[in-house]
């Protein structure tokens, strides 16, 4: 009996969740939504909150599947070119080439390298601004203001 009932009062939320779901999106902010199912406004946010990270969670699980299926279609790629890449076939190694950083696109072991900007021995880079010349005449204005792209301090320098 206690099974049932739980299994009621899930549905129920779940329920409840979808309404509460659903008058955000048609555009009720919490007290609205609260007022409409009858609840205050901290179980409305929390009946939004948890409807809004089970869906996160599907999505996040619905992404490592598909990329683990991307994976093993590229490891069937790679199987089936084997014995062409070992004969020497240019093509065939093109081809695994770029399966293989396919692959390693999807499961991320290509890390994003960092570049920066820097001047002479790594000081700051300057930039020499030219004078603006005013909106309604020919002349300069006065004293522009020199533009100087300073090094990002990094935590531990602070």
């Amino acid at each position: 009996m206690a099974h049932s009932r739980t299994a009621k009062d899930s549905a129920a939320r779940l329920q409840k969740q979808a309404q509460a779901i659903t008058l955000r999106i048609h555009g009720h902010n919490y007290r609205g939504v609260a007022k409409a199912l009858g609840c205050s406004v901290s179980t409305a946010h929390r009946l939004i909150s948890s409807a809004m990270a089970a869906e996160r969670e599907s999505i996040s699980q619905a992404k490592a599947d598909l990329v683990e299926l991307e994976v093993r279609r590229c490891d069937a790629y790679l199987q089936a070119l084997a014995k062409k890449v070992q004969g020497g076939d240019i093509r065939a190694v093109e081809a695994a080439l770029k399966v293989s950083k396919r692959r390693s696109e999807l499961l991320g072991l290509d890390a994003p390298q960092k570049a920066e900007l820097s001047g002479p021995d790594g000081g700051p880079v300057t930039l020499n601004i030219q004078p603006v010349k005013a909106m309604n005449n020919d002349s300069p204005i006065d004293n522009p203001p020199e533009v100087r792209i300073l090094p990002r301090k990094t935590p531990d320098e602070h």
